[in-house]
């Protein structure tokens, strides 16, 4: 009986060494596009259209077609809460005709899980509005929905031509907050909007654009994509969902610690009805 018991406590032990255990960590990630023309940087996916490094930035070409390209790097499906920004710059005008009124833009696209599960934000202007906006889109394989907006404090269409924009998306739980400023004015927020929504809640970052054919060899760009966040907030934050079994002292990893306090307790009972067991609600 010694010689099983032994056996089991020693099975135990190398089963809860071997369960892992779950760590707080914070994340860094930078693109800045330099390289070969028509090269693509390392670790990047295209979800569909293309992606290609021209004059060291990204560029999309006026060719009516969509482009979702993003990270994929080790563990980057799992970001979670983040901030990231993008700069976007385009050449061609919402003026030129009806169909870039509404469809030509270029944004950051966060919590990408993959193609047809992600959120974007990015400066379009809206069915014909003379007003350019900042939107946020919600991305499923129904399509697109606009789940939140702002007017610009600029509202004239040519302000968003041949200029860069800085994009910025902070990333809370459900909470999504997007802005931007103008390169060389970033302290001025040209327009912020804020939206809840809990369709995705993790995944990593890229870049949406559609570049409408203006007719005039009309180009996006973008460049210098900035990630900086956490994956995993803090044990106290995960340990009631995710916690990994045997992990008895709920400090988000198995090890000795729990092996002694299950050491401690082996074959304590209090089973009613047993004379063996011991009755606590009896004291």
């Amino acid at each position: 009986m010694k010689k099983v018991i032994l056996r089991f406590n020693l099975c135990m032990i190398i089963l809860m060494l071997l369960t892992g255990c779950l760590w707080a960590g914070t994340f860094s990630y930078t693109q800045d596009f330099s390289g070969s023309n028509g090269a693509q940087p390392v670790n990047w996916v295209v979800g569909y259209g293309s992606l290609s490094i021209q004059n060291n930035t990204y560029k999309a070409p006026s060719t009516d077609t969509e482009h979702l390209s993003y990270y994929n790097g080790a563990g980057s499906n799992l970001w979670s809460n983040y901030t990231a920004s993008l700069w976007v710059y385009k050449t061609t005008s919402w003026t030129t005709n009806a169909k870039i009124d509404f469809l030509d833009t270029t944004g950051i696209a966060f919590r990408v899980q993959n193609s047809n599960n992600y959120y974007f934000a990015a400066l379009r202007k809206l069915a014909h509005m003379y007003d350019g906006r900042l939107c946020i889109y919600k991305v499923t394989p129904e399509g697109s929905d606009l789940i939140g907006s702002v007017k610009s404090r600029y509202p004239l269409n040519s302000y968003y031509q041949d200029a860069w924009f800085k994009i910025t998306v902070e990333l809370n739980g459900n909470q999504i907050t997007a802005r931007f400023v103008e390169q060389g004015y970033e302290w001025d927020i040209i327009g912020e909007v804020t939206v809840t929504d809990d369709s995705y809640s993790n995944g990593t970052a890229g870049i949406y654009s559609i570049s409408v054919n203006d007719g005039a060899g009309g180009y996006h760009s973008a460049d210098d994509l900035t990630v900086n966040g956490t994956t995993i907030e803090n044990c106290d934050d995960v340990v009631a969902q995710y916690s990994p079994a045997g992990d008895f002292n709920n400090d988000c990893r198995v090890d000795f610690k729990d092996a002694a306090s299950l050491a401690n307790s082996w074959l304590n009972c209090i089973l009613p009805g047993n004379q063996e067991c011991s009755t606590p609600w009896n004291n």
